[in-house]
């Protein structure tokens, strides 16, 4: 039998598998199937400058583990498929370095990644509180070098340090803490929440802010909060604060409430650059909110230059665990997912 005949007995076989039901319908795109070529799909992205570094497609890797000998080749893995695809990536709570240089190997991804990929390394916002109020962020600063770290990412968790057990509490307000670090830092800043996502009070704070990253981890992916609540699920306590890890902004939210922010604000957003995280299921969610963000963003002419990836935790993490070659697989499909949407979907107004 001839491939011709293979392929038209399986059009018949499953035509009956292949019917689209309305409510199946993506409906955020416009699809433009006249425009383009399968070619056009090669140069659909070409590479641009985040943290001052190279990145060749809008994916970033947010924030995700490190600091003991099981996470070393997760980072690793991780830090390799970044460097080849030209990815961004974010490393765990570099606390522990604070402290002493024991896990120091499993935090040095930059021999990996090489110098042109960008990276950022990771802090909670209590731990700043505390360098802060000590004077002593040169510490952070030494950590940042040894690192050779593009930036410091501080995630923001009151709600998750407040379910912890053995969680921080703050004693001021985490944008006054960010607002003295910014005085003091001698390295650029980003700040990100840890699975809630930020409400338009707090984003109007941020986006006031010189910082060089604002990433949204928003409500609809892993959440710490709802993680926390499952660690002490037999404490009766806290099992009745279960409803307060629902509350939360999605990803779509946050992009809705920075356009109005944008619309009413006179005065100038200051971040440079946005991670749209939290609750990104897939490529094409990505994709549509990153374009969604691009083309408010070119709407302002202060605007235009500042640059917006989407961030993925969870997925990348999964495919890092199982193996280097699970990861590598993930990550080619995603990009190649990445150009056949710029290739032949606009996003619906």
């Amino acid at each position: 039998m001839s491939e011709g005949d293979i392929r038209k007995n399986d059009h018949i076989s499953l035509t009956g598998y292949s019917q689209i039901n309305p409510d199946e319908v993506d409906t955020r795109f416009c699809y433009e199937p006249m425009l383009s070529s399968h070619k056009d799909m090669e140069s659909a992205y070409r590479p641009f400058q985040f943290l001052g570094k190279q990145m060749h497609y809008p994916a970033w890797i947010s924030s995700m583990t490190g600091g003991n000998g099981e996470t070393q080749e997760i980072n690793y893995n991780l830090a390799r498929v970044a460097g080849k695809y030209g990815l961004g990536m974010g490393l765990g709570s570099v606390r522990k370095l604070l402290e002493d240089d024991s896990a120091f190997d499993s935090f040095n991804l930059r021999p990996i990644l090489g110098d042109n990929t960008p990276l950022m390394a990771n802090i909670g916002i209590c731990q700043v509180a505390e360098l802060v109020k000590k004077d002593a962020i040169f510490a952070m600063e030494d950590v940042l070098n040894s690192l050779k770290a593009d930036a410091l990412m501080v995630h923001v968790n009151p709600l998750q340090e407040f379910f912890q057990s053995e969680g921080d509490r703050l004693s001021e307000a985490p944008i006054n803490v960010i607002k003295k670090l910014l005085g003091k830092a001698n390295f650029p800043v980003g700040v990100k929440e840890v699975g809630q996502g930020f409400g338009p009070l707090s984003l109007m704070e941020l986006v006031a802010l010189p910082l060089q990253v604002l990433e949204f981890g928003a409500f609809g992916g892993t959440n710490f909060t709802k993680l926390e609540l499952l660690r002490h699920n037999n404490n009766k306590y806290l099992s009745n604060m279960t409803p307060v890890a629902m509350v939360g902004h999605t990803a779509s939210d946050m992009v809705n409430q920075l356009a109005q922010l944008f619309s009413e604000q006179s005065r100038e957003i200051l971040p440079r650059e946005f991670i749209i995280s939290g609750g990104i299921r897939s490529w094409i969610d990505g994709y549509y909110l990153v374009t969604k963000l691009d083309g408010i963003l070119g709407e302002y002419e202060s605007c235009k230059e500042k640059k917006c990836v989407f961030g993925q935790a969870g997925a990348f993490l999964a495919h890092a665990c199982e193996s280097f070659e699970s990861l590598d697989e993930y990550v080619e499909q995603m990009i190649c997912g990445l150009k056949l949407a710029k290739t032949y979907l606009t996003v619906r107004e």
